[in-house]
């Protein structure tokens, strides 16, 4: 470390290997980071059996800033054994175990209490095996800013109490909202009152915020006023060359219509039901001797997985889920595929990030997103393909638009979007650390 540098410390548990569109932005973040300071990364040590664990990732990280990884905690170490018993098998992408649409009325309200008590999430049993690193890392270094990255929200818990430690600069870092989440899921809606007063108390004590959409940023100054002042959007974003290939030639004369989704589903904000319905009743139908084939990858729960066995029986539209693929395996789908499926999230203060690397290839997108979302804002600006709310009648009908548009190559001439490339957004954010340190 030069001694000459400031040190920064980052605190976040979905950090490569885990984690998906956050995690990879902190690892260019780091990277930009380090240019100018001594950089620090407290993360966790992840099981390979872990979900959320991407071996491939670990190649984003760089020698140019340090790592420290410590236990998750106890209940980590449980979900290990589950997690070995609950691995996917590949011919039928279906778990080995009973799956959770089979629990009983019983153990589904022992998991909803325990939900509800573990505060503010299952994570935090992270937290002293955390601070104890933090601390052991201060005795050496002083520590000139801690940025806390969330979700979970128990990390910004942590970074609160060692910012009143070691007395020193706090930026928390929002990939979700915390107390207004629209996902009861995240946050339990009996407990919402009580997260929103132990946020604001953290709130008030941090030094910035970031959070990556305008609506999210509203939201945050409608709940909490007085983070008026010290509140900026820092953006999702891509590393556009990972999902561009200028060289490939999109000259599909077949009547397969390819489309790809890459991503997670959740049963109260971003749930594919509708669009599964609205299928099967164009699988009834002739699409004017088109086909259309749908892959899937990532981790499915059992309800979508029931739905997509339902394509089975023949039609033009057939769907495949793959389960979870490789990084690099999924960039390379992306980029082949006829056209990209996008699913927005219900809430408006959240967009995956996936609509960004979408963005950075060359290929039309259909998406299923809420009326008036950021999502479907950024695609309609920059005129990437067509967009339905989660109606089924309506996804019925502009399905069979969109495929009719791009078995007429109406979106050959597309390009790639580079205004949200890592690189400009690390940038801004080194100048807000700039700010805070002054």
């Amino acid at each position: 470390m030069d001694r000459d540098m400031k040190n920064i410390v980052l605190l976040m548990y979905n950090f490569p290997p885990l984690g998906a569109g956050r995690g990879i932005a902190w690892t260019y973040f780091c990277e930009q980071l380090s240019k100018n300071y001594n950089v620090t990364v407290f993360t966790v040590e992840a099981s390979e059996f872990d979900p959320f664990y991407n071996a491939d990732k670990l190649n984003l990280i760089t020698e140019n800033y340090q790592v420290n990884r410590s236990n998750p905690g106890v209940l980590y170490e449980r979900n290990v054994n589950s997690w070995k018993n609950s691995a996917i098998n590949p011919a039928t992408h279906k778990v080995n175990n009973n799956s959770a649409s089979s629990e009983t009325f019983s153990k589904k309200l022992i998991n909803k209490t325990r939900k509800i008590l573990l505060f503010p999430d299952s994570y935090v049993f992270w937290n002293k095996n955390l601070e104890e690193a933090v601390l052991d890392f201060s005795k050496d270094h002083q520590i000139d800013l801690i940025i806390s990255v969330g979700f979970p929200f128990s990390t910004h818990l942590a970074a609160s109490k060692l910012q009143k430690k070691l007395n020193t600069k706090l930026i928390l870092d929002y990939g979700d909202p915390w107390s207004f989440n629209p996902s009861t899921t995240t946050i339990p809606r009996e407990r919402q009152w009580f997260d929103k007063i132990v946020e604001g108390r953290i709130l008030r004590k941090a030094d910035f915020i970031t959070v990556t959409t305008e609506n999210t940023k509203e939201m945050f100054k409608k709940n909490f006023p007085f983070v008026q002042g010290k509140i900026d959007i820092i953006t999702q974003g891509v590393f556009t060359k990972d999902f561009y290939d200028k060289d490939l030639i999109h000259e599909n004369e077949s009547s397969v219509i390819t489309m790809f989704y890459a991503g997670t589903f959740y049963k109260d904000i971003r749930n594919p039901s509708s669009f599964f319905e609205a299928l099967l009743k164009i699988n009834q139908i002739d699409l004017k001797g088109k086909k259309v084939k749908i892959i899937i990858a990532g981790n499915m729960e059992d309800y979508v997985l029931t739905q997509i066995d339902k394509f089975s029986d023949g039609g033009p539209i057939e769907i495949k889920a793959l389960g979870n693929l490789p990084f690099d395996l999924v960039a390379d789908y992306q980029k082949k595929a006829d056209a990209l499926l996008f699913f927005g999230n219900y809430g408006g203060v959240q967009v995956p990030g996936k609509i960004f690397e979408y963005l950075a290839t060359d290929r039309p997108i259909y998406g299923v997103i809420p009326k008036g979302d950021e999502s479907e804002r950024i695609i309609n600006r920059y005129d990437r393909g067509i967009i339905s709310d989660y109606d089924e009648g309506n996804i019925k009908a502009s399905f069979i638009n969109f495929i009719d548009e791009v078995a007429n190559k109406k979106y050959n001439q597309l390009e790639p979007i580079k205004d949200y490339d890592w690189k400009n957004i690390a940038e801004k954010y080194e100048k807000i650390v700039g700010s805070v340190l002054g």
